[in-house]
């Protein structure tokens, strides 16, 4: 069981430019990566004009990136991969490595609205 930590609610992706009612997000170039590899629209993702569950994904990937971070400041997190939350899969996960040759993950939640994260660094 991994180690809950809620001190990041409503990480939200910044609006950055209105095109009509369309949000554009600027996105890392790790954002970009992992998002091509779960959508097929990769054109769509590295312009920014996300759909509404793209954006979802950004959320949750965001959070828990911040959550790494936060939690352990002082070592090289690198994210390897990410699956999103969806219908069968209430949760998204992302697999990092911390400076080493093993792979940790981090299991990211959304209820109403307010995010959490655990994850499965220190217990190895």
């Amino acid at each position: 069981m991994g180690i809950a930590y809620d001190g990041l609610e409503n990480v939200r992706p910044e609006k950055n430019e209105e095109q009509g009612s369309r949000k554009v997000y600027e996105l890392s170039e790790d954002e970009e990566r992992l998002l091509c590899s779960i959508f097929i629209d990769e054109k769509r993702i590295r312009s920014g004009k996300l759909y509404m569950h793209q954006a979802a994904a950004l959320e949750e990937l965001r959070f828990g990136t911040e959550y790494l971070k936060n939690k352990y400041p002082d070592i090289n997190i690198v994210i390897q991969s990410f699956s999103r939350s969806n219908t069968a899969v209430d949760f998204a996960r992302l697999i990092f490595t911390a400076g080493d040759e093993k792979k940790y993950s981090v299991k990211v939640s959304r209820e109403n609205d307010t995010f959490s994260a655990t994850d499965d660094y220190m217990e190895n």
